[in-house]
């Protein structure tokens, strides 16, 4: 798990910069390596999961408002979500009481560009429960969840 992304491309920047105000070229290789780095992650056989902070931007050509991560660069920002399966955004709702309920959105609503392809086909909902190991059950991809050592999660695949 990469927590934050945001914070990672701004480190990836600071390198490409040495401490210096970044140019436009650095910011290019800033982007060029960001994308190497996560598709060198992505081989590891395990599941990757990155988080990021939400940044709201004008579509120049359109006009339109949407939400995506924080990233410095345009060209990023569109390219990052290319590399992932699933592109969520976490809600957080107060329900009665004060208690807080988060959920996953999980499909393009227009503003918010999230998708699934392993629950595609009408699979999952807008908005699904915030668990990845219960999306992951109802996607058929792992049969259950069981509590490990230490409190550690176990996901069980499916033979």
């Amino acid at each position: 798990m990469i927590d934050s992304g945001t914070f990672l491309f701004e480190s990836l920047l600071r390198s490409c910069t040495k401490g210096e105000q970044p140019t436009l070229p650095e910011y290019g290789k800033m982007g060029v390596l960001a994308i190497q780095v996560l598709k060198e992650l992505a081989q590891i056989p395990c599941n990757m999961i990155l988080t990021g902070h939400i940044d709201y931007y004008k579509d120049d050509v359109r006009g339109k408002v949407h939400a995506g991560i924080l990233v410095s660069g345009k060209k990023l920002k569109v390219k990052l979500p290319l590399i992932f399966d699933e592109v969520y955004y976490l809600e957080a709702n107060e329900e009665s009481g004060g208690r807080v309920d988060y959920t996953f959105q999980t499909a393009n609503n227009g503003f918010i560009q999230a998708r699934t392809r392993m629950g595609r086909e009408g699979l999952f909902k807008l908005r699904e429960p915030a668990h990845i190991g219960e999306l992951m059950v109802k996607a058929h991809i792992i049969d259950k969840i069981e509590l490990g050592k230490g409190g550690c999660v176990a996901l069980k695949r499916k033979p």
